[in-house]
């Protein structure tokens, strides 16, 4: 879905910065693209992504908590609804990718989450009161970046949902 988002008050210092899985998608070798889209990840509940409590696994890389979920599985290469393959690809929510070991699932995890966070795909926005920004949450991922004045922080948020393909 379309998010619009603007920004109302307290965004003084306010920072987020949103991914773009199209990009990245597009720059993978086709031997990262053919084994992504053969994937389905098994993502997590009760996710807890405070930096802190994440759990260290035995390379010494670090993951946010989380339970695995079977029954929520999802295709990990996508398409747009004009036919734009992007990934999907929340890399702290995936819990491992279905048929695979959880220590191979996280070498893929470590390796393509590198790729996608690279700066070059990364778009960041300083917020000043009235920015409109409008983004496609289905293709990107997004954070928001840690502020000192985040109780007074209020951005308003509309979302709108594409059409169906044959509508296009």
């Amino acid at each position: 879905c379309l998010i619009m988002l603007r920004a109302i008050t307290g965004v003084k210092d306010s920072k987020t910065s949103w991914l773009n899985n199209i990009m990245s998608y597009k720059d993978l070798s086709q031997q990262d693209k053919d084994l992504l889209g053969s994937l389905k990840a098994v993502m997590k509940r009760y996710i807890y992504l405070n930096v802190d409590a994440f759990e260290e696994d035995s390379k010494g890389r670090k993951w946010a908590a989380g339970e695995e979920y079977p029954e929520y599985t999802c295709d990990v290469v996508r398409e747009t609804p004009l036919g734009e393959k992007h990934l999907y690809f929340p890399f702290h929510q995936i819990h491992h990718f279905e048929g695979m070991s959880l220590e191979d699932s996280r070498d893929i995890l470590e390796r393509i989450s590198n790729h996608i966070t690279q700066e070059k795909y990364v778009y960041h926005h300083d917020w000043e009161i009235g920015d409109i920004i409008i983004c496609d949450n289905r293709t990107g991922l997004h954070m928001r970046h840690q502020c000192a004045n985040i109780s007074n922080r209020l951005l308003h948020r509309a979302m709108f949902d594409y059409p169906e393909r044959k509508n296009l």
